[in-house]
Formats: C-alpha cells, sequence, structure tokens
C-alpha cells in the first residue's frame, strides 16, 4: 500500500489504544471448518489422503477453514516493520545501527533486498514500514511513516518501552492488518528489519518459554563466537534487568520487545480478527507470536509455520505454538524470507484442488505432460551398454567447477543481507551456477521433469496434481514408457539416451527425476528400472545438470546408482526430507516440482538482489561477512 492509501486512526492515548486491541481481541473466534470441510473433500473423493500428500493437506485444510475461500489463490501482502533497538550499544550485532536505514533505503530505491526477490517470486504486495527507525527516513519514497519514537531503550538496563508505546506498536500493526485486508489480501507476510532485534527476541523467547540464555540466544546475523557468548550474557542482563508478566502480551512487548515486533503482533491479531491468516517467518516474528498469544490464545488457529529457522530459540517457539515448521533451509533471516516460499505451497495446492474439479481439463494435461516422443524421441534399438564398466561411467563424470562455485559464493557474500544467511537456497544457486556454467543464471534457466512411467502413458489419477505441480513450477512433465522385458543394459541405454536428448532439445540445465508410480507397477521389473535411473543419472551428471529428485521411491533408486556413480552425487538435489518437512508420498514428479520452485527462490536472490555496493548499504564489521563483504 502506499502512504497515501494509509493513516492511523486510533488516537494515541492510552485509553483509546486499550480499548481498540479489548475490540479486536473480541473479535477473534477459532477458525470455521466449512472451508475445511470443501477443499480438503475434493482430494479425498479423488482418492489423494495423508499417505500420499503428506502436510501439504494440513496445509490447505487451515487455509480453507481460517479464510473461507476454497478454491482460490491468496492475495497476499508483505509487511515489512522496520525499527532500531537500544540494546544496539552493548555491542550484539555484527553490522551497525545505520543498517537499518540503509535496508529500508534499499527496499524501496533500489528493490535489491531478500525481502524484495522473495516478494517477486510469491507474487506478493510488499509495504515497508518505519515505526521507529534511529535515524532521519522522511526522504524515503514509499515509505510508511508509522514511527512511535527513534528507536527503543537499552533492554539491558531496563524497559524498551512504555506501555502506551507497547499499545501503539500493536494498533498500528492491527490497523496495517485491517487496511491490507480492506484491499483484498487474506495472506499476511510480516517481515522485519532492525539491527540487534534477535537479541530482543532471544530474551522474549526465553522468558515465555521458559529458556536459559544459552538455550534462546543464537547469531543472529553470522556474528562470530567472541560476540556470540557476549551477546548470551546481555540476554542474561536483560533477563535480570526486566520481569514481564508472561501472560500479558503487552507487558512482554514494552519490557523486552521492540516497536516492529509490536507491530507484527498487532499484525497478527489483526489478521485473526478478520477471517485472514498469518504465515510466520523465522525467531522475530515467532517471538511477535508468543506474545499475540499472550493478548489471545486463540490466534494459533490462524497462524501457518514456514520453516526451521538457524536460531536455536525458534524451536521452542513453535513448539509453544503447536506448529510444526514445513521447510528447513538454514535461514538466518527475516523479511519474510521463509514465509514468502512457503507461500506458494498453498498456491500449489489449491491450483492442485481446482485441477481436481476441472471436467474438461484434457487439454491442459496435455499441454503440460507430454510423452518425450512428441519432440521425436525414438526408444534406442540396442543397448551398448555392455562396452562400457560402471567405473568408465563414473570416471566420466566431471567434478564441479569449483572455481566456478566460489565466484557465485563471493557474489552472494555480496548482495544485501548478511554472509550466508540464506542456508540452503545459497547451496542451490551455488549448483545452479555449475550447471548452468553462470555465476549468476537467469530467471528464465530451463527446466523440466523426466517422469519414468509404468503404463504407455502418464498415470490418470495424478495427472491433474501433476499439471497443478509442475506449471506452478514454470516447468512440463515428459514421459518415458519403459517396455515389457527389456533387460537392465538396455534400460540404462534409455534412460541415458532420455536425459541426453532432453538436455540437446531444449537446453535445460536442471532436471527432475520422477515415476508416475510405484515401482511394483512397472513390469519391466526391478532391475531395469533401477538401471533406466541409473543411466539418466549418469547422463544427468556427465552433463553437470542439477537432478532433482522426486518422492521416496525415486530416491531410494537414485541411492542404488549413486552406490555405483559417486561422482554424481554432487549433483542431486534431495528435497525430501532435508529441504521440506512434508512426507509427500505421491509419485508423478510432485516433489520435484517443488524443488523445482525451490530453485526458483534462489534464481530470485541471484537475480533480483544488489549488492552492498550498488545498494550503498553497510558491510559487516564481525563474523562471517567481515572482510568479504565490500561496500565499494
Amino acid at each position: 500500500m502506499k502512504p497515501s492509501d494509509f493513516s492511523l486512526k486510533t488516537p494515541a492515548d492510552t485509553a483509546s489504544l486499550e480499548a481498540k486491541l479489548q475490540a479486536t481481541i473480541d473479535l477473534i473466534e477459532p477458525p470455521s471448518q466449512d472451508g475445511n470441510a470443501a477443499e480438503t473433500g475434493v482430494f479425498a473423493e479423488a482418492g489423494f489422503g495423508r499417505q500420499e500428500l503428506g502436510s501439504l493437506l494440513d496445509i490447505i485444510s487451515s487455509y480453507a477453514a481460517i479464510t473461507g475461500h476454497p478454491f482460490t489463490i491468496p492475495k497476499k501482502h508483505t509487511l515489512i516493520c522496520c525499527a532500531d533497538h537500544g540494546v544496539y550499544e552493548e555491542g550484539v550485532s555484527a553490522y551497525p545501527q545505520e543498517t537499518t536505514l540503509g535496508m529500508v533505503r534499499n527496499y524501496l530505491v533500489s528493490k535489491g533486498a531478500v525481502a524484495n526477490a522473495l516478494s517477486n517470486f510469491c507474487q506478493s504486495e510488499m509495504t515497508v514500514i518505519d515505526l521507529g527507525i534511529n535515524f532521519p527516513s522522511h526522504d524515503i519514497p514509499g515509505l510508511l511513516d508509522c514511527r512511535i519514537a527513534s528507536g527503543t531503550r537499552n533492554i539491558a538496563k531496563g524497559p524498551a518501552m512504555t506501555r502506551q508505546q507497547a499499545l501503539q506498536a500493536i494498533i498500528t500493526g492491527i490497523e496495517l492488518a485491517e487496511a491490507a485486508i480492506e484491499k483484498g489480501a487474506h495472506c499476511l507476510l510480516p517481515g522485519e528489519m532492525g539491527i540487534s532485534n534477535t537479541t530482543s527476541s532471544a530474551a522474549i523467547v526465553a522468558a515465555v518459554c521458559g529458556l536459559t540464555p544459552e538455550e534462546a540466544t543464537g547469531r543472529g546475523t553470522n556474528i562470530s563466537d567472541a560476540r556470540l557468548a557476549h551477546k548470551i550474557e546481555v540476554v542474561r542482563r536483560i533477563l535480570t534487568a526486566n520481569q514481564p508478566d508472561i501472560n500479558d502480551g503487552v507487558d512482554i512487548l514494552a519490557h523486552l520487545g521492540g516497536f516492529e515486533l509490536g507491530a507484527i503482533t498487532g499484525t497478527i491479531l489483526g489478521a485473526a480478527a478478520h477471517r485472514a491468516f498469518v504465515i510466520l517467518d523465522g525467531l522475530n516474528t515467532g517471538a511477535a507470536a508468543l506474545m499475540a498469544a499472550a493478548c489471545c490464545p486463540r490466534i494459533t488457529g490462524y497462524l501457518m509455520s514456514s520453516h526451521l529457522a538457524a536460531e536455536p530459540a525458534q524451536k521452542s517457539t513453535l513448539e509453544k505454538l503447536k506448529l510444526k515448521p514445513h521447510m528447513d533451509l538454514r535461514f538466518r533471516l527475516g523479511e519474510a524470507t521463509g514465509s514468502s516460499i512457503a507461500s506458494r505451497l498453498i498456491d500449489i495446492m489449491v491450483a492442485a484442488c481446482n485441477g481436481l474439479t476441472e471436467k474438461n481439463n484434457l487439454q491442459t494435461i496435455s499441454e503440460t505432460i507430454l510423452p518425450l516422443s512428441s519432440l521425436d524421441f525414438t526408444l534406442p534399438e540396442k543397448s551398448d551398454f555392455s562396452s562400457r564398466s560402471m567405473q568408465d561411467i563414473n570416471n566420466s563424470i566431471p567434478a564441479p567447477d569449483e572455481e566456478l562455485r566460489q565466484n557465485c559464493q563471493y557474489y552472494l557474500d555480496n548482495l544485501t543481507k548478511p554472509a550466508r544467511c540464506c542456508g540452503r537456497l545459497e547451496d542451490i544457486a551455488l549448483q545452479l551456477a555449475v550447471s548452468s556454467g553462470d555465476k549468476k543464471p537467469p530467471l528464465t534457466l530451463p527446466r523440466a521433469i523426466l517422469c519414468f512411467t509404468a503404463k504407455e502413458s502418464y498415470h490418470k489419477k495424478i495427472a491433474p496434481l501433476g499439471v497443478a505441480f509442475a506449471k506452478t513450477a514454470g516447468t512440463k512433465i515428459y514421459t518415458v514408457s519403459l517396455p515389457a522385458g527389456i533387460t537392465p543394459e538396455t534400460a540404462f541405454t534409455i534412460g541415458e539416451t532420455a536425459v541426453s536428448f532432453l538436455r540437446e532439445k531444449l537446453q535445460i540445465p536442471v532436471l527432475g527425476l520422477a515415476l508416475d508410480s510405484v515401482p511394483d507397477d512397472f513390469s519391466c521389473g526391478e532391475n531395469a528400472l533401477a538401471a533406466a535411473v541409473s543411466g539418466a543419472v549418469a547422463s544427468a551428471a556427465a552433463r553437470s545438470m542439477t537432478i532433482v529428485l522426486d518422492n521416496p521411491d525415486m530416491e531410494k533408486l537414485t541411492a542404488q546408482a549413486a552406490e555405483q556413480l559417486p561422482a554424481a552425487s554432487p549433483y542431486l538435489l534431495h528435497v525430501q526430507p532435508e529441504l521440506l518437512s512434508l512426507n509427500v508420498n505421491c509419485p508423478g514428479g510432485l516433489v520435484s516440482a517443488l524443488g523445482i520452485a525451490l530453485i526458483e527462490a534462489a534464481l530470485h536472490i541471484l537475480n533480483d538482489m544488489r549488492t552492498f555496493a550498488d545498494a550503498g548499504v553497510a558491510v559487516a564489521h564481525d563474523g562471517l561477512g567481515a572482510g568479504i563483504q565490500k561496500q565499494n
């Protein structure tokens, strides 16, 4: 929303603020189950339950129950709440405090932060709000001015703010949520920016969940061992200096919080009051959710978790809120990173639900799931496998280009974020650099899924899901049928030549690998099926392609291949459970498509972000980023 679209409605006196908070709490009721039954019933009727779709069913159930908008892909709104913290003066951060202002300018002028990249990825509108930056910000175009004060007080010495200021922050968040919902959003993605805010959040989680400072305190922006030890001692002093009532969210905020955390607390309350839902990001949004739950325990029904962050306190936070993470990407960053990615899971499941209800979707299926023969591929008549040993084939697979990996890593480290904070998305980016031969592969990087089929064509039952997942990931599924009675040698050659054909025909550096049925359904036999997968893996790895694995059956077959072809291992992208904690067992390329969606997120980071030098943001003076990040 633009600054002209929003102004605070509630007077700033304590009585008015308390009344607004109570009125909001009074509106919050447990989510309705009507939409839930409608949407999940579609999957059940089509024969897909938890055994096939795992936690994806929980996600779509929660979405439908909360919003009452079954069959509609949610309109999203990212709210980046920004403020500074007085505890910065204790020396707990790797970055100078002016980084908060620099990043706000980056969001709105350079548009080169992780928040920008992943808002683009999930197609979310993004609003940036000044709740209390400790520097003048009036000249930044598009910034929403909701400033309460120029940062909080130092919580190592006493309360962060007054109760009135805490209420102001919460009510601001409530009214931000109301404004976004009025514009049509029913999925809110709160994020934050505020140097030293993980110190505040660690103290909040320690107080509410009963953790020690050691258990609650993490590296934040990847600080050094020495600074981490110091940060733990600062959190210990904070907890000694402040004794909030942990059953009163406003009191917790007043003693330990930040203005941006208070606004996120209000956003959660406002969303719940108006039947929208909130996807939590990492530690900071989790701390805000704890404060919102202390205000009104019913809000937990309106929350969806996204990922398990690298900060140690987040696990306890999610357990307290009775939420389970759906990803483990090892992020060390807020800015709605994990929640933006998680929101795509909802898009995929709504698209799948709609696909199952469409009566005339044969054309859509035929445009997305195609036999490889449609590209003029023909099965090889005979195999030359006997002339080569597996050792020879393994020796033909090149090692990943280490110089290219290092160049890509240096580029990633100099994008406007803490070094290595994007965890496994950065690992994916390094793989993509090797596969594409470019340290910054383009957003349009071609990708495809190769699916071995047990019958002449792709499994009809799964087809609507395959289409929905593939289209949302921007890919197509190409099928190859494995004939009955083929020898393992011929099957190996089929897998090998199918991949080499796809690579040459479509110039794809990214290949999903899948089956359309369980291995027992393949009449060619288990040995031949395993050989076909080995041939595909060998061929893709020989061309340095990123190989995105599908469900557990494909993982098992690929593990067998990797025993004989260890040189292929660096090219394998394991989606479950390494990246996604979804327990999806359905075959047909669904999990590969989810992995390709993660690849798209990594590509947005590589292409949409700006470097510290380009954006003029201050670099780290401690930890992993010190000495690597360059401002010029």
